[in-house]
């Protein structure tokens, strides 16, 4: 198969959910091609690093081959091999359960819920 444009290999390889998110990505910078920053039309040659930006954090891959459609991710491995270093991905999984830890308490601010109202009748009705 021919080089694809760099939005539907990041798409094939499952870095992004949609094409268009991946040219968005691409068009705000967060994609680089060796080190330089990436439009999406350009093609992903093999060999090449590419770099994501994932908050906190980039990202780097290596292209090892094109599939001919969107992959299983069981399959990914066999086109794309990460070289992000060990300690990026641990920043980054400190910063995602950051993230899930802020979504899970977002109920204790501002208005009771329901359920937090039935315990404050509870707690009442009990004086």
């Amino acid at each position: 198969m021919s080089d694809p444009r760099l939005d539907k290999y990041l798409w094939m390889v499952r870095l992004f959910k949609t094409r268009s998110q991946a040219a968005a990505a691409c068009k705000k910078g967060h994609v680089t091609i060796n080190g330089k920053t990436a439009k999406a039309a350009q093609l992903a040659k093999k060999g090449d690093d590419i770099a994501v930006k994932t908050t906190p954090i980039w990202r780097t891959f290596e292209i090892l081959g094109h599939p001919a459609n969107r992959v299983k991710g069981a399959l990914v491995p066999e086109y794309l091999q990460e070289n992000t270093p060990p300690e990026e991905r641990a920043r980054l999984e400190e910063y995602r359960l950051a993230q899930r830890e802020q979504i899970l308490f977002q109920h204790d601010r501002g208005r009771p819920t329901k359920r937090d109202r039935r315990k404050i009748d509870r707690f009442k009705s009990n004086d």
